[in-house]
């Protein structure tokens, strides 16, 4: 029809137990435009209404604490099922009993609120939409009708009743029998749509005992019956089991369109693993992915997730668009491929990171080479060669044994093939790259950058001021020899990272670029050392702790490190920023735009460095939300406590961060740069922020609303 996607949804799941009233209340508080909030009708022993995911109590309900032992089975839809079913208990029981989280995954905390009634959910609608002037629709969906009509609770009667006393907008169901009993008996000024739930082509359905295969055949007749089909969205579009990549979509929608019924998909949750790797963790890409195409594009969304949802489908032209720079991490779209390879760089640079990242790491005969880590088992190939025999364990750098690049020359270990890195131990990030990718040195590198124009530099020196004591290795004098070599002098597209105060300075007599130092985790920046910091370097990053704390996954007290570091005329760069959910905090409901845009938005951070960049620049250009003139979807912010926690108590503060460090004498004595040319370009850095650091005007970053 061209009309923007419906959202519905059975409340906030992905963080609250479904279809509880605080669960609708969250969805429609962190949604704009409208939405349907969906009930699953059930029925107690007297005929009284309950909305509950699943006709078995157990799994999202306490109610097996509340009646031990009163588990029945019954024959549904031809299967035996053994568990507490609404239609063995009254009305009065099941008020003792409350809801509880189903996944694992998700919190627990929120659990203990009381069932509610499709006519709870009505006047919850009734009131949002007084108070805010938009649609709040209700959508009843009778998963069981037949199981109950069989047992003599009439489910068909209740559902009658609801077209005259609640006027739902929407009522789905499965089965044939009672899509044929509302078409005869509806008024012809009922406004209720009918829809026609499917939930696997497979499965018989109950009152014809056809295949809904054999059903969907026919959607001429469907549409005689009912105004839209309701299907899994992996009847949409599916991806392959081995690789997770996506399959061409299926005909199911356009079929349906040329019926004139409506296609809504359900089976969307932030949280769902495996998903295909096409999305790259980013829920609001893969919304995107049934709504954008308008050969395929679905009319309706159920989530677990509606605010991710309403992103997605509506529109955000009048949410505030931020300069901010992205940085990408461990070597470019690390997220979705092995990371400092040809393969990572090209794929940052063409989703518009405006900074690639290099990780230098020193081999034996001093060539500085990029990747992750000093320790090759982490992500290469290592592990399958003769190199696995000289593992060596540094307690300085850590417990663990490794492969280390400053053990060997080049030459030896140049013939590696990068593999991708999974921070995230319960999540597998794709591999189908594994093995094909060579590793790069750092004058690759900064070749790749030069052919790049609009994207600039950002090296990261890693444990440079123990290499040098320790091991002998000047990491500062082959960065520095390396930009010479390549050009990069007087030039303002180069970021220099570093934990180490004394390769800063060391650098700030060497090159031309602006100086970065990294915060540890567990320390607290006081004013006499930020303004220390500022006599060598133009900013700081920070983890992303030490801005907004966490404690259980829920957002704690937020700090205000970014508004004191900013009172001294240094930026902010934050790290890191990863999308899969189990790295998000809960509050931003797994996704990572809602993170990205509290830490924009509230912190007024000036950059960020992830794994996945092209989220990052979706979310800051508003290409994750299509624009629509006539209305406007700004993203909820979020903040510590909208979910109705209390604050923990604050813990005990850091340490004092220290940043003396005895003076090294190969980075004490380092001489003045000898001239070289210059080379001239546009960088990817977004303009605004003017910061004098060491008698260089940094434009690295901007922090300026337009």
């Amino acid at each position: 029809s061209g009309a923007k996607p419906l959202v519905i949804s059975n409340g906030q799941s992905g963080v609250f137990p479904d279809q509880t009233l605080r669960s609708y209340a969250d969805a429609l508080k962190k949604t704009s435009g409208g939405i349907a909030l969906y009930c699953d009708l059930q029925l107690s022993k007297d005929g009284q209404p309950i909305c509950r995911t699943q006709i078995g109590l157990e799994a999202t309900t306490n109610i097996g604490d509340i009646f031990p032992g009163a588990n029945s089975t019954y024959i549904v839809n031809g299967e035996p099922i053994n568990g507490y079913f609404a239609v063995d208990f009254t009305s009065i029981q099941l008020s003792n009993v409350t809801a509880r989280q189903g996944p694992l995954s998700r919190p627990a905390t929120f659990d203990g609120d009381p069932l509610a009634s499709p006519d709870m959910v009505a006047g919850l609608l009734a009131s949002y939409t007084n108070t805010t002037g938009l649609p709040g629709l209700l959508w009843l969906n009778v998963e069981y009708c037949k199981f109950y009509d069989d047992r003599k609770i009439n489910m068909t009667s209740y559902v009658l009743s609801t077209l005259r006393n609640l006027s739902p907008d929407y009522i789905s169901t499965p089965e044939v029998g009672l899509l044929r009993t509302l078409r005869s008996r509806a008024s012809s000024r009922s406004r209720t749509k009918t829809v026609l739930k499917v939930n696997s082509l497979t499965d018989p359905e109950p009152t014809t005992n056809q295949t809904y295969a054999a059903l969907l055949a026919n959607l001429t007749n469907i549409r005689t019956l009912t105004s839209g089909i309701l299907v899994s969205k992996s009847l949409i579009r599916t991806f392959n089991p081995t690789t997770l990549l996506l399959e061409n979509p299926t005909t199911i929608v356009q079929d349906a369109h040329r019926a004139r019924l409506e296609v809504h998909a359900f089976g969307f949750a932030n949280d769902q693993y495996p998903n295909s790797y096409n999305y790259s963790f980013d829920p609001i890409r893969e919304i995107l992915y049934f709504i954008d195409d308008p050969s395929f594009a679905v009319d309706g969304v159920s989530s677990d997730f509606p605010t991710t949802a309403s992103l997605a489908i509506g529109n955000n032209s009048d949410a505030a668009i931020y300069f901010m720079t992205v940085i990408t991490h461990n070597g470019g779209d690390s997220g979705n491929y092995p990371g400092s390879t040809r393969l990572a760089y090209s794929s940052a640079i063409s989703k518009g990171a405006d900074y690639i990242d290099c990780i230098v790491q020193m081999t034996k005969d001093g060539v500085a080479i990029c990747t992750q880590s000093p320790d090759l088992l982490l992500n290469t190939d290592v592990s399958g060669t003769p190199l696995l025999s000289r593992t060596k364990t540094y307690e300085s750098l850590q417990d663990a044994p490794g492969i280390f690049t400053f053990d060997f020359t080049w030459d030896e270990i140049k013939s590696l093939k990068a593999n991708i890195y999974n921070p995230e131990s319960a999540i597998v990030r794709n591999k189908a790259n594994d093995g094909t990718q060579s590793l790069l040195t750092l004058s690759d590198f900064l070749n790749i950058t030069k052919d790049s124009p609009n994207v600039g530099v950002y090296l990261v020196l890693q444990r440079a001021y123990l290499l040098n004591g320790t091991f002998g290795i000047d990491t500062v004098a082959a960065v520095s020899a390396a930009l010479r070599q390549a050009g990069f002098t007087n030039t303002s597209n180069v970021v220099i990272q570093s934990e180490d105060a004394t390769v800063l300075r060391a650098l700030r007599n060497l090159v031309s670029a602006d100086l970065i130092y990294s915060v540890p985790g567990n320390k607290t920046l006081t004013d006499a050392v930020l303004e220390e910091i500022k006599q060598f370097a133009s900013g700081v990053a920070v983890p992303r702790s030490l801005v907004s704390p966490t404690a259980d996954s829920f957002l704690t007290v937020p700090t205000d490190v970014v508004e004191r570091v900013h009172n001294h005329s240094l930026s902010v760069v934050v790290v890191y920023f990863r999308n899969p959910f189990t790295a998000i905090a809960f509050d931003f409901l797994a996704d990572p735009t809602l993170e990205l845009n509290t830490y924009v938005q509230f912190y007024d951070i000036d950059g960020i460095v992830t794994d996945f960049p092209e989220t990052a620049k979706s979310y800051l250009t508003n290409r994750c939300v299509p624009r629509d003139s006539s209305s406007s979807s700004p993203i909820p912010l979020i903040l510590p406590g909208d979910l109705g926690l209390a604050p923990p108590p604050a813990g005990a503060p850091f340490p004092a961060l220290d940043i003396a460090e005895p003076p090294l004498p190969s980075l004490a004595q380092a001489p003045a740069p000898a001239p070289s040319s210059t080379r001239s370009s546009s960088t990817g850095t977004l303009p605004g922020l003017q910061l004098v650091a060491a008698c260089l005007v940094a434009s690295f970053l901007g922090r300026h609303l337009l």
